[in-house]
């Protein structure tokens, strides 16, 4: 069913009741050729050249009032309040600022706000702040005006930033419960794909690091099913990157598949993202060198090198390293390998890395093994421990890393046990003692 010119004169003027106006706003990010056609009929007036719509059809469900170039005004008038004003106060001072001015209550300071904690996620605390204003905007904001479910997908938003941050803090009970919140406001709000698809894809974050890797890649699908109906590329594309890298651990057949979907639909899009590319490309180049197919894992290392250099990072330069050595494991370089893989397991520790340090551990003990150095290997293995243990992983993780350092003792450790004990600190590293 199509929609009709009155219907979209109505959610203009906000006049559609809430059931026509959310089937609307749906059947209209689809991408219906026809109702695109008669939406940019009515609703926009004449331009010279060829515009892009895609923002305005992103922004029907604020029309009321951020239609045409009112974004542009509210963004532009946000930016001087938050340089000449929101900037220059503290967290408490601001957020008792946003309660006391209504010049505040606007989509474009919570816009604005949410962008700058997004600019900040090294600095948790300074980004959390920014989150919770947001947060503390969408609440204020006047429901006559922007409209209840609107005022809802935009808590959604914020709520959904909040528990990102939790997360990456190491609060993951609190990011549980801002996500369960962000999932609330979704429900009652305009059904609009795309904060779906975010609160989706941060509740997967969430549980790849509590190791519940099946369950992530299970909401990923879901929320790239949403990317795809609404044809948006890039966001699809960046969703199944993510889905690659929770499902190569377990399935690399599966996480090659994903990682080149991902990456084709990200060059198909218009909006470039290297960091994102690359790290297609690095799940690309490891899923290929798991399935024994090396050639080519080298063939993608060596021609996106450069890609790594771009980000002198130490997670970017860590995951390089690795990577390398993996390969040149799988191609029977065994001293190369354990060069890298001593060199690597230096550059954690110096970087402050335990998560990374311990794996990169059980990588530089198996190519040991495989050289025979089973003294060496059981050092390095004992080495870490103490240090894992003042990390306060849980037990079982403990007790795995004991049963395969007595296996190397005694020479009888089993090809596959580095790996599954891997797959044991992947999953259970973050879920407390």
């Amino acid at each position: 069913m199509h929609v009709t010119e009155e219907e979209l004169r109505q959610l203009a003027d906000n006049r559609l009741p809430a059931g026509p106006r959310k089937a609307v706003v749906r059947h209209l990010l689809t991408a219906c050729p026809p109702c695109l056609a008669l939406a940019r009929a009515t609703l926009c007036p004449p331009r010279q050249g060829a515009p892009d719509y895609s923002g305005v059809l992103r922004r029907l469900g604020l029309s009321a009032v951020l239609a045409w170039n009112d974004v542009a005004v509210e963004s532009r008038s946000a930016r001087e309040l938050w340089e000449h004003h929101l900037a220059r106060l503290a967290p408490g001072p601001r957020l008792q600022a946003i309660r006391d001015q209504p010049a505040l209550h606007t989509w474009g300071v919570f816009d604005l706000l949410l962008q700058e904690a997004g600019r900040r996620e090294r600095n948790p605390l300074e980004s959390l702040d920014l989150a919770g204003a947001a947060l503390a905007v969408a609440e204020l904001l006047p429901s006559e005006e922007y409209g209840e479910e609107r005022i809802q997908d935009l808590r959604a938003g914020a709520w959904a930033a909040i528990g990102n941050l939790k997360r990456l803090s190491g609060d993951f009970e609190g990011a549980e419960e801002a996500l369960q919140e962000a999932d609330d406001a979704v429900e009652l709000g305009s059904g609009e794909p795309y904060e779906r698809a975010n609160v989706l894809s941060m509740k997967a974050s969430l549980l790849t690091d509590l190791g519940q890797l099946e369950a992530a890649a299970d909401l990923l699908e879901s929320a790239a099913v949403l990317a795809r109906a609404i044809r948006d590329r890039h966001l699809e594309g960046r969703l199944r990157i993510q889905q690659a890298g929770n499902i190569s651990w377990i399935d690399p057949a599966r996480g090659f598949q994903l990682a080149e979907k991902g990456l084709l639909l990200l060059r198909q899009g218009k909006i470039e993202d290297r960091y994102l590319e690359l790290g297609g490309i690095h799940l690309l180049a490891g899923c290929a060198n798991e399935l024994g197919e090396t050639d080519e894992a080298r063939s993608i290392l060596d021609t996106y090198r450069y890609l790594y250099a771009s980000f002198p990072d130490p997670g970017t330069q860590g995951r390089l390293l690795l990577l390398d050595a993996l390969i040149s494991r799988r191609e029977g370089h065994l001293q190369e390998a354990e060069t890298m893989l001593r060199q690597l397991v230096r550059h954690h520790a110096e970087h402050a890395m335990p998560f990374d340090l311990t794996l990169s551990t059980l990588e530089w003990a198996e190519t040991l093994v495989r050289l025979g150095c089973y003294e060496e290997a059981d050092e390095a293995m004992r080495q870490i421990l103490p240090l894992i243990e003042r990390w306060r992983v849980p037990v079982d993780v403990l007790r795995a890393w004991t049963i395969v350092q007595e296996s190397i003792r005694a020479r009888t450790i089993r090809e596959t046990a580095f790996r599954e004990l891997a797959l044991t600190v992947r999953r259970r590293w973050h879920r407390g003692a």
